[in-house]
């Protein structure tokens, strides 16, 4: 099948995109508060309520999703179509499947294919494709004929669909998937960094994760290694510092973003930094280090967690509560982040 000349291609797509994208829908809800309005269910129909309860759309549909960007999806006589925040039907009931709107796009699936439209219930992009995520960033990552490609906003496609997995647009990079292989395009569609990396991560703040031989390592946007692959696990960095394992020693340290050891290989396991302090795993205990490695609170507690203002949450002996910077115990009696 030819696709219109109004489509030129674009490509992208890394492993945690689906992820990615279940965090940006819980974004997408939140235009839902800002509105006030709320599904209910009344007689086997829903409609929907103001926060205080009371009916504002009456209960009329067989099924809804959440108001986004002033449209919420409905079902009507088995199709799906699109109200305003008055319950006045704005585009029609004539889909398989619709989703929220985002970034000014929806997801639509016609007679088991998907395509995108306008807030005018236009298409942007035809229902002809196989797989689909939201937008991002301008971009969404889309599915054609088993390959893989990025579209914008306006339906062009950076190239035509090759890819076998591809990541989403950060910091004008994506990664892209070939014969089990990552690579980075730029929004021209260009390959910037050939592919040649067994995992490829998402920029930020310039640099990206990448894995190589089974190593860890990460490039900038030239491609050049800033922290060499010689580590056998890695996580994102957090206050400069990048938390890196060595299966050899089975212990973890930190590296600054040139790639310097800054904190020895001599923890079980480690967590990011949060509000400058890090929390480590030592003979089965946690404690946490400061970012030049020194231990301000020892290794004694069962369970902890990221500090956020001013305290974090520790568990030891079975009993939860909140402790400062210092180690000191600290209220309130419900502990911060309790589960």
């Amino acid at each position: 099948m030819e696709i219109i000349v109004s489509l030129t291609f674009t490509i992208m797509k890394h492993r945690f995109v689906k992820t990615i994208f279940a965090l940006l829908l819980v974004v997408l809800a939140i235009p839902v508060s800002a509105q006030g309005l709320y599904p209910y269910e009344e007689n086997g129909l829903v409609g929907f309520t103001d926060e205080n309860g009371n009916m504002v759309i009456p209960a009329q549909f067989l099924a809804v999703e959440e108001f986004s960007e002033g449209f919420a999806p409905v079902l009507l006589n088995y199709k799906w179509g699109y109200i305003d925040p008055t319950g006045k039907v704005v585009i029609a009931p004539q889909f398989e499947e619709a989703w929220r709107f985002g970034e000014g796009r929806a997801v639509v699936n016609v007679d088991g294919k998907y395509g995108y439209i306008d807030t005018t219930g236009k298409f942007v992009v035809p229902a002809i494709l196989d797989k689909t995520y939201g937008y991002i960033e301008g971009y969404a990552s889309v599915c054609l004929d088993g390959k893989w490609t990025l579209v914008d906003r306006d339906g062009k496609f950076v190239t035509k669909p090759q890819f076998d997995d591809i990541g989403y647009f950060t910091e004008d990079m994506a990664s892209v998937c070939k014969d089990g292989k990552y690579g980075y395009i730029d929004k021209s569609g260009e390959l910037v960094i050939p592919i040649q990396f067994d995992e490829a991560r998402v920029f930020y703040e310039g640099m990206a994760m990448v894995v190589l031989n089974d190593k860890c390592g990460f490039i900038d946007k030239t491609g050049k290694f800033l922290v060499p692959p010689i580590y056998d696990s890695a996580q994102e960095f957090s206050a400069d510092l990048i938390p890196v394992y060595n299966r050899d020693t089975d212990k973890w340290g930190f590296v600054d973003k040139t790639g310097e050891l800054v904190i020895p290989l001599q923890f079980e396991a480690v967590n990011g930094f949060s509000e400058g302090l890090a929390s480590f795993l030592q003979d089965g205990k946690y404690g946490f280090i400061d970012k030049t490695g020194k231990i301000v609170i020892p290794a004694k507690y069962d369970e902890v967690w990221n500090f956020g203002d001013g305290v974090a949450l520790v568990v030891q002996n079975g009993k939860k509560f909140n402790i400062d910077k210092k180690g000191h115990r600290k209220g309130p009696k419900t502990p911060r982040g309790d589960m």
